[in-house]
Protein backbone atom coordinates (compact mmCIF):
# COMPACT_ATOMS: atom_id res chain seq x y z
CA UNK A 1 0.00 0.00 0.00
CA UNK A 2 1.37 3.07 -0.94
CA UNK A 3 2.08 5.38 1.78
CA UNK A 4 1.04 8.95 2.46
CA UNK A 5 3.36 11.42 2.60
CA UNK A 6 3.06 14.76 4.54
CA UNK A 7 4.66 17.27 6.41
CA UNK A 8 5.38 18.36 10.19
CA UNK A 9 6.42 21.47 11.35
CA UNK A 10 9.27 22.04 14.14
CA UNK A 11 9.84 24.67 16.29
CA UNK A 12 13.80 24.21 16.64
CA UNK A 13 15.91 26.59 19.50
CA UNK A 14 18.88 26.60 17.15
CA UNK A 15 21.18 28.30 20.29
CA UNK A 16 21.44 24.64 21.37
CA UNK A 17 20.09 22.72 17.84
CA UNK A 18 17.02 21.16 19.73
CA UNK A 19 13.27 20.15 18.85
CA UNK A 20 11.44 22.61 21.05
CA UNK A 21 8.31 20.86 19.78
CA UNK A 22 6.44 19.87 16.32
CA UNK A 23 3.19 21.28 15.54
CA UNK A 24 0.86 18.70 13.69
CA UNK A 25 -3.05 17.55 12.78
CA UNK A 26 -3.90 14.03 14.59
CA UNK A 27 -2.14 11.94 11.41
CA UNK A 28 1.36 12.35 13.36
CA UNK A 29 -0.09 11.78 17.34
CA UNK A 30 -2.03 8.90 15.04
CA UNK A 31 1.64 7.28 14.24
CA UNK A 32 2.88 8.06 17.57
CA UNK A 33 0.01 6.26 19.38
CA UNK A 34 0.26 3.73 17.05
CA UNK A 35 3.86 2.17 18.84
CA UNK A 36 1.96 1.61 21.89
CA UNK A 37 -0.32 -1.39 20.59
CA UNK A 38 3.43 -3.01 18.88
CA UNK A 39 4.19 -5.66 20.50
CA UNK A 40 7.43 -5.93 22.09
CA UNK A 41 8.95 -8.50 19.93
CA UNK A 42 7.67 -6.16 16.60
CA UNK A 43 9.42 -3.37 17.81
CA UNK A 44 12.37 -5.33 17.57
CA UNK A 45 11.32 -6.96 14.23
CA UNK A 46 10.89 -3.34 12.68
CA UNK A 47 13.92 -1.98 14.21
CA UNK A 48 16.23 -5.25 12.76
CA UNK A 49 16.83 -5.99 16.71
CA UNK A 50 19.56 -3.65 16.22
CA UNK A 51 18.86 -0.84 18.97
CA UNK A 52 18.98 -1.89 22.39
CA UNK A 53 16.15 -2.28 24.32
CA UNK A 54 17.01 -3.59 28.08
CA UNK A 55 17.53 -7.61 27.80
CA UNK A 56 14.58 -8.20 25.14
CA UNK A 57 17.34 -8.30 22.28
CA UNK A 58 18.90 -11.36 23.98
CA UNK A 59 15.68 -12.96 24.72
CA UNK A 60 14.19 -12.36 21.00
CA UNK A 61 17.54 -13.82 19.74
CA UNK A 62 17.36 -17.52 22.14
CA UNK A 63 14.08 -17.91 20.94
CA UNK A 64 14.96 -16.86 17.02
CA UNK A 65 17.93 -19.40 17.23
CA UNK A 66 16.60 -22.19 19.97
CA UNK A 67 16.49 -26.02 18.89
CA UNK A 68 12.89 -26.89 17.78
CA UNK A 69 13.15 -29.49 20.19
CA UNK A 70 12.58 -26.85 22.95
CA UNK A 71 9.63 -25.23 21.71
CA UNK A 72 6.08 -26.79 22.43
CA UNK A 73 5.59 -26.49 18.89
CA UNK A 74 7.32 -24.72 15.87
CA UNK A 75 4.54 -22.60 15.48
CA UNK A 76 5.73 -21.33 19.31
CA UNK A 77 7.92 -19.70 17.79
CA UNK A 78 6.22 -17.41 15.14
CA UNK A 79 3.73 -16.65 18.47
CA UNK A 80 6.69 -14.95 20.18
CA UNK A 81 8.90 -13.09 17.11
CA UNK A 82 5.65 -12.48 15.50
CA UNK A 83 2.58 -11.96 17.33
CA UNK A 84 -0.08 -10.88 16.66
CA UNK A 85 -1.98 -8.13 18.52
CA UNK A 86 -5.05 -6.67 18.70
CA UNK A 87 -4.76 -3.13 16.80
CA UNK A 88 -3.37 -4.52 13.72
CA UNK A 89 -6.33 -3.75 11.84
CA UNK A 90 -6.53 -0.07 12.94
CA UNK A 91 -3.09 0.68 12.29
CA UNK A 92 -3.83 -0.69 8.63
CA UNK A 93 -5.33 2.44 8.07
CA UNK A 94 -2.11 5.01 9.00
CA UNK A 95 -1.21 7.21 7.03
CA UNK A 96 1.92 5.71 7.39
CA UNK A 97 2.10 2.44 8.29
CA UNK A 98 5.74 0.84 8.94
CA UNK A 99 4.11 -2.97 10.41
CA UNK A 100 2.56 -3.93 6.84
CA UNK A 101 3.30 -7.53 7.38
CA UNK A 102 -0.04 -8.05 9.45
CA UNK A 103 -3.15 -8.97 7.64
CA UNK A 104 -6.48 -10.78 8.41
CA UNK A 105 -5.32 -14.17 7.69
CA UNK A 106 -5.12 -17.13 9.33
CA UNK A 107 -4.49 -21.08 8.72
CA UNK A 108 -6.41 -24.34 9.05
CA UNK A 109 -5.37 -28.00 8.16
CA UNK A 110 -4.03 -28.55 4.54
CA UNK A 111 -4.98 -31.98 4.30
CA UNK A 112 -8.85 -31.82 2.91
CA UNK A 113 -10.48 -35.05 4.56
CA UNK A 114 -9.64 -33.58 7.89
CA UNK A 115 -12.69 -32.73 10.18
CA UNK A 116 -10.49 -31.49 12.88
CA UNK A 117 -12.12 -27.90 14.52
CA UNK A 118 -9.15 -25.61 14.68
CA UNK A 119 -7.30 -22.98 13.11
CA UNK A 120 -4.36 -21.06 13.42
CA UNK A 121 -2.86 -17.36 13.25
CA UNK A 122 0.36 -19.05 12.80
CA UNK A 123 1.66 -21.20 9.53
CA UNK A 124 2.74 -24.16 9.94
CA UNK A 125 0.90 -25.05 13.48
CA UNK A 126 0.54 -29.11 13.84
CA UNK A 127 -2.94 -30.34 13.28
CA UNK A 128 -4.38 -32.77 15.55
CA UNK A 129 -4.68 -35.25 12.70
CA UNK A 130 -1.05 -34.48 12.51
CA UNK A 131 -0.69 -32.83 9.53
CA UNK A 132 0.67 -28.92 8.91
CA UNK A 133 -2.25 -26.45 9.06
CA UNK A 134 -0.46 -24.59 6.05
CA UNK A 135 -3.75 -23.53 3.97
CA UNK A 136 -4.30 -19.47 4.45
CA UNK A 137 -7.48 -18.55 5.00
CA UNK A 138 -9.05 -14.79 5.30
CA UNK A 139 -11.81 -13.29 7.49
CA UNK A 140 -14.74 -12.37 5.82
CA UNK A 141 -15.41 -9.30 7.94
CA UNK A 142 -13.54 -6.87 9.68
CA UNK A 143 -14.55 -4.47 12.69
CA UNK A 144 -14.12 -1.62 10.41
CA UNK A 145 -13.01 -0.11 6.98
CA UNK A 146 -9.19 -1.59 6.31
CA UNK A 147 -9.14 2.29 3.70
CA UNK A 148 -7.23 5.14 5.02
CA UNK A 149 -9.56 7.51 6.45
CA UNK A 150 -8.83 11.37 6.64
CA UNK A 151 -10.85 10.89 10.08
CA UNK A 152 -8.18 9.64 11.47
CA UNK A 153 -8.00 6.51 13.85
CA UNK A 154 -6.94 6.86 17.15
CA UNK A 155 -7.57 10.47 17.55
CA UNK A 156 -9.68 13.19 15.67
CA UNK A 157 -7.84 14.18 12.56
CA UNK A 158 -8.58 17.70 12.45
CA UNK A 159 -7.66 18.70 16.08
CA UNK A 160 -3.70 20.36 16.13
CA UNK A 161 -1.57 19.03 18.67
CA UNK A 162 1.95 19.76 19.72
CA UNK A 163 4.38 17.42 20.69
CA UNK A 164 7.87 17.87 22.67
CA UNK A 165 10.86 16.95 21.63
CA UNK A 166 10.65 13.95 24.76
CA UNK A 167 7.07 12.91 23.17
CA UNK A 168 4.74 14.82 25.67
CA UNK A 169 1.52 15.18 23.61
CA UNK A 170 -1.35 17.74 24.41
CA UNK A 171 -3.50 19.96 22.35
CA UNK A 172 -2.36 23.83 21.51
CA UNK A 173 -2.66 25.72 24.39
CA UNK A 174 -0.77 28.90 25.65
CA UNK A 175 -0.39 27.11 29.05
CA UNK A 176 1.05 23.78 27.39
CA UNK A 177 3.75 26.77 25.49
CA UNK A 178 4.89 28.48 28.66
CA UNK A 179 5.06 25.41 30.46
CA UNK A 180 7.34 23.72 28.12
CA UNK A 181 9.64 27.00 27.67
CA UNK A 182 9.86 26.98 31.64
CA UNK A 183 10.95 23.33 31.83
CA UNK A 184 13.49 24.17 29.26
CA UNK A 185 14.69 27.43 30.26
CA UNK A 186 13.57 29.14 27.43
CA UNK A 187 12.76 33.27 27.54
CA UNK A 188 9.94 34.36 25.34
CA UNK A 189 10.82 32.38 22.14
CA UNK A 190 13.59 33.97 21.53
CA UNK A 191 16.51 32.15 18.69
CA UNK A 192 13.23 29.85 17.84
CA UNK A 193 12.47 29.60 14.17
CA UNK A 194 10.03 27.35 12.30
CA UNK A 195 11.19 24.10 10.26
CA UNK A 196 9.08 22.04 8.48
CA UNK A 197 10.01 18.27 7.82
CA UNK A 198 8.49 15.48 5.50
CA UNK A 199 7.55 12.47 7.20
CA UNK A 200 8.26 8.56 4.90
CA UNK A 201 8.16 5.18 6.40
CA UNK A 202 11.69 5.16 6.84
CA UNK A 203 11.78 7.97 8.85
CA UNK A 204 9.25 6.67 11.28
CA UNK A 205 11.27 3.47 11.91
CA UNK A 206 13.96 5.45 12.79
CA UNK A 207 12.36 7.84 14.85
CA UNK A 208 11.34 3.99 16.36
CA UNK A 209 14.60 3.15 16.56
CA UNK A 210 15.56 6.51 18.66
CA UNK A 211 12.29 6.15 21.30
CA UNK A 212 14.11 2.98 22.49
CA UNK A 213 17.48 4.78 23.71
CA UNK A 214 17.04 8.62 23.61
CA UNK A 215 15.17 11.08 25.25
CA UNK A 216 14.89 13.71 22.46
CA UNK A 217 14.51 11.55 19.46
CA UNK A 218 12.63 14.07 17.49
CA UNK A 219 16.12 16.24 17.56
CA UNK A 220 18.07 13.05 17.06
CA UNK A 221 16.17 12.09 13.25
CA UNK A 222 15.22 15.59 12.40
CA UNK A 223 18.88 17.28 12.93
CA UNK A 224 20.90 14.36 13.78
CA UNK A 225 21.98 15.65 16.98
CA UNK A 226 22.03 12.03 19.21
CA UNK A 227 21.63 12.95 22.98
CA UNK A 228 22.63 10.43 26.16
CA UNK A 229 19.73 9.09 27.24
CA UNK A 230 18.39 9.99 31.04
CA UNK A 231 18.41 8.31 34.15
CA UNK A 232 15.96 5.16 35.00
CA UNK A 233 12.86 5.95 37.08
CA UNK A 234 12.75 3.61 39.72
CA UNK A 235 9.78 1.59 40.35
CA UNK A 236 8.27 1.80 43.82
CA UNK A 237 6.57 -0.25 45.18
CA UNK A 238 3.35 1.89 45.14
CA UNK A 239 -0.55 1.60 44.73
CA UNK A 240 -0.55 -1.95 46.39
CA UNK A 241 -4.30 -2.21 46.74
CA UNK A 242 -4.13 -1.87 43.03
CA UNK A 243 -1.73 -4.59 42.05
CA UNK A 244 -3.46 -6.85 44.57
CA UNK A 245 -6.56 -7.00 42.61
CA UNK A 246 -4.71 -7.67 39.22
CA UNK A 247 -2.96 -10.28 40.45
CA UNK A 248 -3.44 -14.42 40.21
CA UNK A 249 -2.89 -17.07 42.43
CA UNK A 250 -0.28 -19.36 40.60
CA UNK A 251 1.99 -21.72 42.29
CA UNK A 252 5.44 -20.17 42.83
CA UNK A 253 7.97 -20.59 40.25
CA UNK A 254 11.43 -21.82 41.69
CA UNK A 255 14.93 -20.29 40.47
CA UNK A 256 18.30 -21.23 41.40
CA UNK A 257 20.40 -18.01 41.65
CA UNK A 258 24.68 -19.28 40.66
CA UNK A 259 26.37 -16.84 42.51
CA UNK A 260 30.09 -16.49 41.82
CA UNK A 261 31.27 -15.96 45.37
CA UNK A 262 34.45 -13.79 44.98
CA UNK A 263 33.02 -11.16 43.04
CA UNK A 264 29.79 -11.37 44.34
CA UNK A 265 27.66 -11.21 40.95
CA UNK A 266 25.82 -13.38 39.25
CA UNK A 267 26.56 -15.86 36.90
CA UNK A 268 23.13 -17.38 35.44
CA UNK A 269 19.73 -18.42 36.55
CA UNK A 270 18.31 -22.64 36.65
CA UNK A 271 14.51 -22.78 36.08
CA UNK A 272 12.41 -24.99 34.33
CA UNK A 273 9.75 -24.03 31.78
CA UNK A 274 7.29 -22.54 33.39
CA UNK A 275 9.57 -19.42 34.45
CA UNK A 276 11.06 -19.30 30.98
CA UNK A 277 7.31 -19.40 29.23
CA UNK A 278 7.46 -16.04 31.39
CA UNK A 279 10.53 -14.70 30.02
CA UNK A 280 9.48 -15.17 26.70
CA UNK A 281 5.86 -14.14 26.86
CA UNK A 282 6.86 -10.68 27.44
CA UNK A 283 7.82 -10.51 23.53
CA UNK A 284 4.11 -11.07 22.82
CA UNK A 285 3.27 -7.88 25.50
CA UNK A 286 2.29 -4.82 23.28
CA UNK A 287 3.91 -1.27 24.70
CA UNK A 288 1.02 -0.17 25.59
CA UNK A 289 0.05 -3.23 28.17
CA UNK A 290 3.78 -3.31 29.99
CA UNK A 291 2.88 0.97 30.72
CA UNK A 292 -0.07 -0.29 31.95
CA UNK A 293 1.07 -2.96 34.47
CA UNK A 294 4.01 -0.61 35.28
CA UNK A 295 1.34 2.28 35.63
CA UNK A 296 3.50 4.62 33.12
CA UNK A 297 6.77 3.73 34.31
CA UNK A 298 8.41 1.74 32.34
CA UNK A 299 12.06 3.22 32.38
CA UNK A 300 11.98 4.07 29.02
CA UNK A 301 11.40 8.02 29.49
CA UNK A 302 9.23 8.48 25.78
CA UNK A 303 6.95 5.62 25.84
CA UNK A 304 6.08 6.65 29.34
CA UNK A 305 5.28 10.20 28.54
CA UNK A 306 2.82 8.97 25.38
CA UNK A 307 1.22 6.59 27.69
CA UNK A 308 0.89 9.36 30.41
CA UNK A 309 -0.28 12.40 27.75
CA UNK A 310 -3.21 10.08 27.20
CA UNK A 311 -3.99 9.86 30.72
CA UNK A 312 -3.14 13.39 32.22
CA UNK A 313 -3.98 15.37 28.96
CA UNK A 314 -5.81 13.77 25.85
CA UNK A 315 -8.27 11.82 27.51
CA UNK A 316 -9.77 14.67 29.25
CA UNK A 317 -9.92 16.72 26.21
CA UNK A 318 -11.99 14.28 23.96
CA UNK A 319 -9.50 14.16 21.15
CA UNK A 320 -9.74 10.20 20.65
CA UNK A 321 -12.55 9.40 18.20
CA UNK A 322 -14.18 6.53 20.76
CA UNK A 323 -13.50 5.01 24.25
CA UNK A 324 -12.85 1.81 22.42
CA UNK A 325 -10.05 3.02 20.21
CA UNK A 326 -8.62 4.72 23.50
CA UNK A 327 -8.48 1.54 25.20
CA UNK A 328 -6.66 -0.07 22.96
CA UNK A 329 -3.44 2.23 23.92
CA UNK A 330 -4.70 2.49 27.38
CA UNK A 331 -5.74 -0.79 28.47
CA UNK A 332 -4.43 -3.21 25.76
CA UNK A 333 -5.11 -6.93 25.77
CA UNK A 334 -3.42 -10.10 24.64
CA UNK A 335 -5.21 -12.52 22.43
CA UNK A 336 -6.80 -15.14 23.95
CA UNK A 337 -4.29 -17.62 22.36
CA UNK A 338 -1.17 -16.00 23.63
CA UNK A 339 -2.48 -15.70 27.46
CA UNK A 340 -0.17 -18.13 29.46
CA UNK A 341 -2.96 -20.12 32.41
CA UNK A 342 0.21 -19.51 34.73
CA UNK A 343 0.45 -16.21 34.55
CA UNK A 344 1.68 -13.39 37.34
CA UNK A 345 0.19 -10.32 35.78
CA UNK A 346 -3.31 -11.23 36.35
CA UNK A 347 -4.36 -11.43 32.70
CA UNK A 348 -7.83 -13.32 32.61
CA UNK A 349 -8.56 -16.04 30.58
CA UNK A 350 -11.78 -15.23 27.98
CA UNK A 351 -13.96 -17.00 26.47
CA UNK A 352 -12.08 -19.18 23.80
CA UNK A 353 -12.90 -17.50 20.45
CA UNK A 354 -14.97 -18.86 18.26
CA UNK A 355 -14.83 -18.85 14.42
CA UNK A 356 -16.65 -20.23 11.51
CA UNK A 357 -15.76 -21.82 7.73
CA UNK A 358 -18.20 -22.84 5.20
CA UNK A 359 -18.62 -26.95 5.42
CA UNK A 360 -20.50 -27.82 1.80
CA UNK A 361 -19.29 -30.44 -0.13
CA UNK A 362 -16.97 -29.25 -2.88
CA UNK A 363 -16.81 -25.70 -1.68
CA UNK A 364 -13.49 -24.33 -2.01
CA UNK A 365 -14.33 -20.73 0.11
CA UNK A 366 -10.98 -19.31 2.08
CA UNK A 367 -13.34 -16.81 4.30
CA UNK A 368 -13.64 -17.87 7.61
CA UNK A 369 -16.08 -15.32 9.66
CA UNK A 370 -16.39 -14.56 13.67
CA UNK A 371 -20.20 -15.30 12.75
CA UNK A 372 -22.29 -17.88 13.14
CA UNK A 373 -24.72 -18.94 10.55
CA UNK A 374 -23.40 -17.08 7.73
CA UNK A 375 -23.65 -16.98 4.02
CA UNK A 376 -20.76 -18.00 2.27
CA UNK A 377 -19.63 -16.01 0.14
CA UNK A 378 -18.01 -18.81 -2.35
CA UNK A 379 -20.63 -21.28 -2.63
CA UNK A 380 -23.56 -18.68 -0.98
CA UNK A 381 -24.91 -21.54 1.13
CA UNK A 382 -25.11 -21.61 5.02
CA UNK A 383 -23.89 -24.40 6.28
CA UNK A 384 -20.71 -23.23 9.10
CA UNK A 385 -18.22 -25.71 11.19
CA UNK A 386 -17.25 -24.02 14.78
CA UNK A 387 -13.45 -24.03 15.24
CA UNK A 388 -11.57 -22.89 17.42
CA UNK A 389 -8.14 -20.82 17.75
CA UNK A 390 -4.83 -22.83 18.74
CA UNK A 391 -3.63 -21.25 21.69
CA UNK A 392 -0.46 -21.68 23.53
CA UNK A 393 -1.96 -20.98 27.32
CA UNK A 394 -0.11 -24.44 28.01
CA UNK A 395 3.28 -22.98 27.14
CA UNK A 396 5.43 -21.86 24.68
CA UNK A 397 8.31 -23.63 26.00
CA UNK A 398 8.81 -27.55 26.02
CA UNK A 399 8.70 -29.10 28.92
CA UNK A 400 12.30 -29.09 31.15
CA UNK A 401 15.50 -27.28 32.83
CA UNK A 402 16.82 -23.91 31.36
CA UNK A 403 19.49 -21.54 31.97
CA UNK A 404 18.75 -18.29 31.70
CA UNK A 405 21.74 -15.42 31.61
CA UNK A 406 21.34 -11.75 33.75
CA UNK A 407 20.59 -10.73 30.65
CA UNK A 408 18.44 -13.21 29.38
CA UNK A 409 19.96 -15.27 27.13
CA UNK A 410 18.40 -18.60 27.51
CA UNK A 411 19.26 -21.73 26.68
CA UNK A 412 18.30 -25.76 27.95
CA UNK A 413 20.46 -26.68 30.51
CA UNK A 414 23.72 -28.80 29.48
CA UNK A 415 26.41 -30.20 32.03
CA UNK A 416 28.74 -29.03 29.26
CA UNK A 417 27.91 -25.46 28.94
CA UNK A 418 27.71 -24.99 32.61
CA UNK A 419 31.19 -26.55 32.39
CA UNK A 420 32.28 -24.12 29.34
CA UNK A 421 30.47 -20.91 29.60
CA UNK A 422 29.59 -20.13 33.56
CA UNK A 423 32.08 -22.40 35.64
CA UNK A 424 35.37 -20.94 34.41
CA UNK A 425 33.89 -17.14 35.37
CA UNK A 426 33.22 -18.60 38.77
CA UNK A 427 36.42 -17.90 40.44
CA UNK A 428 36.82 -18.55 43.73
CA UNK A 429 33.58 -20.92 43.41
CA UNK A 430 29.64 -21.02 43.12
CA UNK A 431 26.86 -20.48 45.57
CA UNK A 432 23.87 -21.36 45.18
CA UNK A 433 20.58 -19.29 46.28
CA UNK A 434 16.80 -20.26 45.60
CA UNK A 435 14.37 -17.63 45.27
CA UNK A 436 10.31 -17.81 44.40
CA UNK A 437 8.81 -15.54 42.14
CA UNK A 438 4.50 -15.98 42.36
CA UNK A 439 1.54 -16.08 44.52
CA UNK A 440 0.94 -18.33 46.95
CA UNK A 441 -0.79 -17.08 50.11
CA UNK A 442 -3.00 -14.01 49.75
CA UNK A 443 -0.73 -12.13 52.51
CA UNK A 444 2.15 -12.06 50.00
CA UNK A 445 0.51 -11.44 47.01
CA UNK A 446 1.34 -7.93 46.52
CA UNK A 447 5.23 -8.06 47.05
CA UNK A 448 5.36 -11.21 44.86
CA UNK A 449 3.49 -9.23 42.09
CA UNK A 450 5.68 -6.26 42.78
CA UNK A 451 8.57 -8.84 42.43
CA UNK A 452 6.88 -9.83 38.94
CA UNK A 453 6.71 -6.44 37.77
CA UNK A 454 10.45 -5.40 38.61
CA UNK A 455 11.31 -8.20 36.78
CA UNK A 456 9.59 -6.96 33.11
CA UNK A 457 10.64 -3.76 34.25
CA UNK A 458 14.00 -4.81 34.21
CA UNK A 459 13.67 -6.72 31.25
CA UNK A 460 13.11 -3.78 28.89
CA UNK A 461 15.30 -1.42 30.75
CA UNK A 462 18.30 -3.55 31.85
CA UNK A 463 21.32 -6.22 30.68
CA UNK A 464 20.98 -7.79 34.15
CA UNK A 465 17.60 -8.11 34.77
CA UNK A 466 17.54 -10.67 37.28
CA UNK A 467 20.56 -8.61 39.25
CA UNK A 468 18.28 -5.77 39.10
CA UNK A 469 14.55 -7.27 40.20
CA UNK A 470 15.61 -10.20 42.24
CA UNK A 471 18.59 -9.39 44.18
CA UNK A 472 19.13 -5.94 46.72
CA UNK A 473 23.11 -5.96 46.87
CA UNK A 474 25.85 -8.80 47.71
CA UNK A 475 24.30 -12.25 47.51
CA UNK A 476 20.99 -10.91 49.35
CA UNK A 477 17.79 -11.52 47.68
CA UNK A 478 15.68 -8.99 47.13
CA UNK A 479 12.62 -10.11 50.47
CA UNK A 480 9.13 -11.42 49.05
Amino acid sequence: MAEELFTVRLMVDRSCNRVVFAESDGRFVDILMSFLTYPLATILRLTGNQVPFGSMNKLYESVASVDSRCLCSEACRSMLLDPIYLAAEECSRLPINIDEKHDLCCYICSDPDCDAEYLSFYANAQCSCGSSMAKKVRFSQSRGSTVKSEAGVFVVSSLGFMISDDLVVSQHSLVEICSLFARLGIEQGRNLEAMDVNLTADVITELLKRILVSDSPLTDVFLGEPKEKGKLMPLKNHSTHQIQARTSRTKPFSVKLMLNENGKKLVFAEADDEFVNLLVSYLTYPMGLVEKKLEGRSGIRCFDNLYRSIIESLASADCFKGVDLMNLLLNPELPRHLILEKNLLGFSLQRKEKFYICRTYDCDSDQVSTIGNAKCKGCKQISNRRLWAVNGSDGFMAQGRYMVRDDLVVKPLSSVMIVRDFLRQAHGGVQVMSVEIGQEEFAINVARSFQALALLRASVTSTQVLTDALMVGDNEIKSL
